[in-house]
């Protein structure tokens, strides 16, 4: 069986012993299964993608490791200070000063 490009990198940080920056770690997974060049740019995407899906993995100051070697305040994004500016419309309608039906009826005329 053929390992993933994610399992590979997580070889590799686990080998390391240290974070990595995106680019160090691209280029290590690529030496690793043997990318040919014109393929790379392809796949990066996607490992990317899969990186930061990965529940194994975690960004912290634009490095990449392995989450269990950091406290949980490390890892996790407190959110409840994110102010979220509200469209001018959605927030009307999420006020209660018209329904979606009245909305769209408006629109119909």
């Amino acid at each position: 069986m053929s390992l993933s490009m994610v399992d590979i990198a997580y070889e590799i940080l686990s080998s390391a012993k240290k974070p990595q920056v995106f680019a160090e770690l691209w280029k290590n997974v690529c030496k690793k299964m043997n990318f040919v060049e014109a393929s790379e740019a392809t796949k990066m995407s996607q490992f990317f993608t899969n990186l930061s899906l990965d529940n194994r993995f975690t960004q912290i100051n634009n490095t990449w490791d392995i989450r269990s070697r950091h406290k949980f305040e490390e890892v996790v994004i407190d959110t409840i200070p994110i102010d979220i500016e509200e469209d001018e419309d959605e927030a009307s309608l999420l006020d209660g000063d018209k329904n979606y039906d009245e909305t769209i009826e408006e629109e119909e005329v």
